[in-house]
């Protein structure tokens, strides 16, 4: 397996204070990696020293094998988007890019032919509006457009849709699914639930440590519970349900979820309660109108890691 990003025992510190602490990761090629983290886990300066915009107290950082050293400009291996990209307000879509190129000694018709492909790739072409006049969502997508100029190996995106209303947030996490595969992503969020849409790893941060580094679904099965669900007719047979087998010696938990109109049970032995829940209620005439295993969600375990912290 070829690894895009690396890191060994990368720390920073400010004075006395730990910010990020002997951090070493390897990020898979053509993957989609989200970092996680409260406030304070580090994230945000991990993040400045991949850029090369904050310099380590020490560590390594390789991107794509070759080492990243701090002051000296790095080539287009790399890509990055801040929460909130600021641009020439008077500038068009095209403008911008061209003077981006430009930067990185692009220039002609392949320039051009770039410009297009990428605008077009963000739901930008034919667009001649002032970038001071864009919503949030098309300045984040222009963002990940001019980032994407020098077809860069990885693409760094800092809270990408943090400033986004529904639709924005929509565009955009399309958008970084349509490039997974194409080049390998970091983003860091505080929403799990879109992590959980986009991303196919998990780099999960706490008081400057990382403490899991896995795939998704690894992660996921980690953090699985022997709970169930289950509804029937009425808000009254199922609080019947509820004392019925609350009271049998493997159900752990029986909680009402009565805005949801459902059953929420921990048990000792998923399997076993999938065949005797059904034949108790049965038994006492309680029809089941829906009976599932709950998934695992990525919350779940993150709350466990900080809280076992």
């Amino acid at each position: 397996m070829s690894y895009i990003l690396e890191t060994e025992k990368l720390t920073k510190t400010f004075g006395s204070f730990t910010a990020v602490q002997e951090m070493t990761v390897r990020i898979p090629d053509s993957s989609v990696c989200g970092i996680l983290g409260a406030n304070g886990a580090g994230k945000t300066t991990t993040l400045k020293m991949l850029c090369g915009l904050s310099r380590p107290t020490s560590g390594i950082i390789r991107i794509d094998g070759e080492m990243l050293e701090f002051g000296k400009p790095h080539d287009s291996r790399l890509g990055f988007v801040p929460d909130v990209p600021q641009y020439y307000k008077w500038m068009k879509p095209k403008e911008l890019m061209r003077f981006v190129g430009e930067l990185y000694n692009m220039s002609g018709p392949a320039l051009s032919s770039r410009i297009e492909g990428l605008l077009h790739k963000v739901g930008l072409e034919g667009c001649n509006k002032r970038i001071g006049s864009f919503s949030r969502g098309m300045k984040q997508r222009l963002g990940i457009a001019q980032a994407l100029l020098p077809e860069p190996k990885l693409l760094i995106l800092d809270e990408p849709t943090s400033a986004l209303d529904p639709v924005g947030r929509s565009e955009v996490l399309e958008l970084i699914r349509s490039l997974g595969g194409e080049l390998t992503i970091l983003l860091s969020s505080h929403n799990l639930y879109e992590v959980e849409q986009v991303c196919d790893r998990i780099l999960m941060m706490d008081q400057g440590k990382v403490i899991a580094d896995d795939l998704l679904v690894n992660i996921k099965s980690r953090s699985a519970l022997n709970t169930l669900e289950l509804q029937t007719e009425s808000l009254e047979l199922l609080q019947a349900a509820a004392s019925l087998l609350s009271g049998h010696p493997q159900v752990l938990e029986a909680e009402v979820l009565e805005e949801r109109k459902m059953l929420s049970l921990n048990v000792a032995d998923i399997r076993q309660a999938q065949l005797y829940i059904p034949h108790l209620l049965s038994d006492a005439g309680i029809p089941l109108t829906l009976f599932r295993m709950t998934e695992p969600t990525l919350e779940q375990f993150f709350l466990k890691m900080v809280n076992v912290r």
